[in-house]
């Protein structure tokens, strides 16, 4: 509400030492849009917490980082644009061994952790529409650096996903929430400014699950999101990393069947 935003730090250890390092030309290895198939539907998984340096430094990054299934369908890893400049040596690891299946996106909201519809709510109007811009032309400034072209913004309505589209020309798409927060796929899956595409989460996830039942709710949750009439059709799966290996999501698209190509 103050017009600041976070960068997770809490556990991270030695920041001076790894900001120390030259900071790398980070490129992507982007893979070719699959062949479009009139009825099938795409899906997006993005694996969350990436906007944290002890997640990408520590704790299960590195971990599900090295599984074996990595590389063998494609997987969004959202990161924060800040940890080009903080942790360069380590962000330099990840882009340089990823797989052509493996894409970057923009961590939560930005440049830093923050819930865009109350960003400044304690300035004057004038004011609070200045913090927010300047929040987004540091996040604009740091996606290019890292070569990112999709922002996930959390805790936004309509209004602030617009300004995202007008104000970060580097994006392409946008794909919002932390969790499912809408009911059906039109609500889910739209247009904005610039002819923006929006892709709302259309997956949640329970902390209480066992390995087996989160696998079928996850395949439950998108096959009752996916629309009978709109093929092909787009959706996006959000996937809380706490809660995932890869030989699980392996597993839901395996179950999912042909009619579903990530």
């Amino acid at each position: 509400e103050f017009g600041k935003f976070l960068v997770g730090s809490v556990d991270a250890t030695n920041m001076s030492v790894h900001s120390g390092y030259d900071v790398p030309a980070y490129k992507q290895k982007r893979l070719p849009a699959p062949k479009l198939e009139n009825n099938k539907v795409y899906i997006a998984y993005t694996m969350s917490d990436g906007d944290n340096i002890p997640v990408l430094t520590s704790s299960n990054w590195p971990q599900l980082w090295n599984q074996p299934e990595r590389g063998q369908f494609p997987i969004g890893w959202t990161i924060s644009p800040s940890s080009g400049i903080l942790i360069p040596d380590v962000m330099d690891y990840y882009y340089s061994t990823a797989s052509p299946n493996d894409s970057f996106l923009c961590a939560v909201s930005g440049v830093g952790y923050t819930y865009s519809n109350v960003y400044g709510k304690r300035f004057k109007p004038a004011d609070r529409t200045s913090a927010f811009d300047g929040f987004l032309d540091l996040t604009e400034k740091y996606m290019k650096q890292m070569d990112l072209d999709i922002v996930c913004p959390s805790g936004s309505g309509l209004p602030e996903i617009r300004r995202y589209a007008q104000n970060l020309p580097s994006a392409k798409s946008i794909f919002a929430d932390y969790g499912r927060a809408v009911t059906n796929y039109e609500d889910a899956t739209h247009v904005t400014a610039r002819n923006l595409p929006v892709f709302h989460s259309v997956s949640t996830w329970d902390p209480m699950a066992d390995r087996e039942k989160q696998i079928s709710k996850l395949v439950d949750q998108i096959k009752s999101m996916a629309p009978s009439k709109y093929r092909p059709a787009f959706m996006h799966v959000f996937i809380c990393n706490w809660f995932w290996d890869l030989s699980g999501l392996k597993e839901v698209l395996n179950r999912l069947g042909p009619e579903y190509v990530a």
